[in-house]
């Protein structure tokens, strides 16, 4: 992924003063996209928002081994491996929400608001299907090799 740090200019890191708004994409907007969420991004920034918090983005698990799903993913009934907390990539952009241009795009437009933004991306959440096995090193291990 590209370095997302356009502006150099010194933010007020006073967190206190600012007003801090989370964007899901799939509840967002209709299409769930990071497209449909960029148009919106005007209407974000004239209610006074000053940073945009994105949930997670980045390619989930799809592996249908209902084994490592979560509890309520299971119970929700909707048969989704998919979890924005199970990353399979944390490199690349899920598809459902577009690709890596829309993300610019994304960030462009929100900087040029006066708008800073935020991504979560928690390492601690990676699916046990495809990132685990391209990358082995990057979960701890038990003595048998089980992921601990």
């Amino acid at each position: 992924m590209k370095n997302y740090i356009v502006s150099k200019e010194r933010f007020d890191s006073d967190l206190s003063k600012k007003i801090i708004y989370q964007i899901v994409f799939k509840m967002f907007t209709v299409e769930g996209t990071i497209k449909a969420a960029t148009e919106k991004l005007k209407h974000v920034a004239d209610i006074g928002i000053d940073i945009i918090y994105l949930s997670p983005f980045f390619e989930a698990d799809d592996d249908m081994d209902r084994s490592a799903w979560s509890e309520r993913q299971i119970r929700s009934g909707m048969n989704n491996p998919k979890n924005p907390y199970r990353i399979s990539d944390y490199f690349k952009i899920d598809p459902e929400y577009g690709d890596e241009s829309d993300l610019e795009e994304f960030v462009k437009t929100a900087h040029g608001l006066g708008l800073k933004v935020i991504f979560d991306l928690v390492y601690m959440h990676c699916g046990p299907g495809k990132f685990v096995r391209e990358h082995p090193t990057f979960v701890q291990r038990d003595e048998n090799g089980n992921i601990i």
